[in-house]
C-alpha cells in the first residue's frame, strides 16, 4: 500500500524519505480531503539534539550571518530542513550547483553546502558572536507522532521544491571554475629550479634559532614557568619594559615555547650562518637575513620601543615588508595568482596603500558589479574587520565573480621574533581583528577554517586553497584562497 493509498483510508502517515515535489503537492492533497496526517521529516529532525541546536540558533541575540554544511546525498533534505528552521523559514531562497559545492541563500541567508560520499554531517550558522554547529548524536531516541498542518506542509512544499532544484540542476550548466591541480602546476613550474623539498627544514632551522633568542631573553629578565605555564606575566613585562602595543606578541613568544619547548640554556642563540644559508635556501634577499640578525641582537630595544625595525634595517617599513615578502612561498603564491588572472577580464588588484580596506569601496571609486577577479596578496589581515572587508569585495565584483587572495593563516616561530614587530599596533591603538573572530586570539591571522567560515558569511563559495597541505610549500603557513560571488 503506498502513501496515497494509506492517506486515503484516513492513515496518518509520517514519511521519512523526501517525497518529490508532485508526489507531496498530491499527497498534501488526499491528507487535507481525508483528515488524515502527513509529515515529512527525516530522522534527523527528530531528535532531541536537534530541536535543541533549533532552538539555540532561533535564540541568538546576534544575527546569523551564513550557513555552512556538509553531508551525503542522502541527507541534503535533512539539511536543508534544519536550516530553514534555525532560520525561521525558507523564503527567499535560491540555489546553483557548483563543480565543487552547491551555493545560495535560504530565508535571504547565504549557504553553501558540500556534498558527497565520504562528508560526514554537520551544520554550522555563523552570526556575529561566533559559531554554532550541529552534529548527529547516534543513538538518540526520535520522536515518531506524525503531525500537519496547512503551514508545515507549504512548508515541507517549498523545501520539496528546493530538494528538486539542487538534485536535478543539470551537470552541463556547471560553471567552468579553475582547476586547483592545474594552477598549482603551473606555480610550481614559475619557480624554475627551485628545490622545495628543502624549504621545511630550511625554516625549521630558522625557527630554531628564533625560539633559543626568544628563551635567553626571558630568562634574562626572570621568566620563570611551572608545568609549561608561566609564573608571573606582570613581573616579566615589567622586567623586560615592554611597551604595551607589543604584549600580544610576547604573549606569542610564550606560547611558541610552551608548544615547543623551552631550548636549554647556555647555546649560543643566534649563528649569522646558519642564518644566512638558512635565508638563502628560502629564497629570501641577503637584507631578510641581516634584517632578522640585528633583530636578535636587539630584541630588548625592540620590545621595549627603543628602536624599530626599519631603523635597524636603516630603510622603511616597506623595504622591510619588501625583503620578507620575497621568496619562495611568495614567489609560487603569486605565480599562481598570476595564473588565475590570465582567465578573467576586469581585475582589480588591492595593493598597500592605494585601497582602504576599511571603507566603502564605491566611496573610493569601485562601483558596485564593475570587476570580474578581485586580488589581494598578503593584505587581509590588516583589516579592521575581515568580514566587512570581504564583503566590500563581494560588492565589488559581477555575479559569477572571483576572489583570489593570499595570506598567512598562523605564525612560523621565526616571524616572532623579527617581522611581526611590524604588525603591532600604533601606540594607543588596539590590535588589528578586535572586532572580528580574531578577538581573543592573540594572533592577527585568521586559520584555514576561519577564512572559509568568512567567506560563506560574506556570500562567496570558497572553492580552494593552495598549496595542497602535504606541500613543502605549505610550511610557512601562507595560502592562496579561491572563492567565486555567486
Amino acid at each position: 500500500m503506498n502513501i496515497g493509498e494509506q492517506l486515503e483510508r484516513g492513515i496518518s502517515v509520517l514519511v521519512e524519505t523526501p517525497l518529490g515535489y508532485d508526489e507531496l503537492l498530491a499527497c498534501t492533497r488526499i491528507a487535507r480531503r481525508t483528515g488524515a496526517s502527513l509529515r515529512v521529516a527525516t530522522h534527523v529532525e527528530r531528535t532531541p539534539s536537534a530541536r535543541r541546536f533549533v532552538a539555540a540558533a532561533r535564540g541568538l541575540q546576534a544575527p546569523i550571518r551564513g550557513v555552512s554544511a556538509a553531508c551525503a546525498s542522502g541527507d541534503l533534505y535533512a539539511v536543508l530542513a534544519l536550516s530553514s528552521r534555525a532560520l525561521g523559514g525558507v523564503r527567499p531562497w535560491r540555489f546553483a550547483r557548483g563543480a565543487h559545492v552547491i551555493s545560495g541563500c535560504l530565508a535571504g541567508v547565504p549557504i553553501v553546502l558540500r556534498v558527497g560520499p565520504e562528508e560526514s554531517f554537520a551544520l554550522t550558522v555563523d552570526h556575529d558572536a561566533g559559531e554554532l554547529t550541529y552534529t548527529p548524536v547516534h543513538g538518540e531516541a526520535l520522536d515518531p507522532e506524525p503531525r500537519a498542518d496547512a503551514a508545515e506542509m507549504q512548508h515541507q512544499l517549498v523545501l520539496a521544491q528546493i530538494h528538486e532544484s539542487i538534485v536535478r540542476a543539470p551537470v552541463a550548466a556547471l560553471p567552468a571554475h579553475p582547476d586547483p591541480t592545474e594552477t598549482h602546476e603551473a606555480a610550481l613550474r614559475s619557480l624554475g629550479a627551485a628545490e622545495v623539498e628543502s624549504l621545511p627544514d630550511a625554516l625549521g632551522r630558522l625557527e630554531a634559532i628564533s625560539r633559543r633568542a626568544l628563551s635567553e631573553l626571558l630568562r634574562e629578565h626572570g621568566a620563570r614557568t611551572e608545568h609549561g605555564v608561566l609564573c608571573n606575566e606582570a613581573a616579566l613585562l615589567a622586567a623586560l619594559g615592554a611597551a604595551p602595543r607589543h604584549v600580544w606578541l610576547i604573549r606569542r613568544w610564550l606560547l611558541a615555547l610552551n608548544r615547543a619547548g623551552w631550548p636549554p640554556p647556555g647555546r649560543e642563540p643566534t649563528d649569522p650562518t646558519e642564518m644566512r644559508d638558512a635565508y638563502a635556501a628560502l629564497g629570501f634577499p641577503p637584507a631578510m637575513a641581516e634584517l632578522h640578525i640585528a633583530a636578535l641582537r636587539a630584541l630588548p630595544q625592540l620590545v621595549s620601543d627603543q628602536t624599530t625595525l626599519p631603523r635597524l634595517l636603516d630603510s622603511s617599513t616597506t623595504s622591510a615588508l619588501a625583503a620578507y615578502q620575497s621568496n619562495v612561498f611568495t614567489a609560487y603564491l603569486g605565480a599562481a595568482c598570476d595564473h588565475l588572472a590570465e582567465r578573467r577580464g576586469r581585475v582589480l588588484e588591492v595593493r598597500r596603500g592605494a585601497l582602504d580596506l576599511n571603507a566603502d569601496f564605491a566611496a573610493q571609486g569601485i562601483a558596485p558589479q564593475s570587476v570580474d577577479l578581485v586580488i589581494a596578496c598578503n593584505l587581509l589581515h590588516n583589516a579592521e574587520h575581515v568580514g566587512r572587508t570581504l564583503r566590500r569585495m563581494r560588492r565589488a565584483l559581477v555575479p559569477g565573480g572571483w576572489l583570489v587572495f593570499t595570506d598567512s593563516t598562523h605564525e612560523n616561530d621565526a616571524m616572532l621574533s623579527a617581522i611581526l614587530f611590524l604588525l603591532s599596533p600604533p601606540p594607543g591603538a588596539p590590535p588589528v581583528g578586535t572586532e572580528d573572530r580574531r578577538a581573543g586570539t592573540g594572533s592577527p591571522f585568521v586559520d584555514i577554517d576561519g577564512w572559509r567560515a568568512e567567506l560563506f558569511a560574506a556570500g562567496f563559495v570558497p572553492q580552494f586553497e593552495l598549496p595542497p597541505t602535504n606541500s613543502p610549500l605549505a610550511a610557512a603557513g601562507q595560502r592562496l584562497f579561491f572563492a567565486v560571488a555567486p
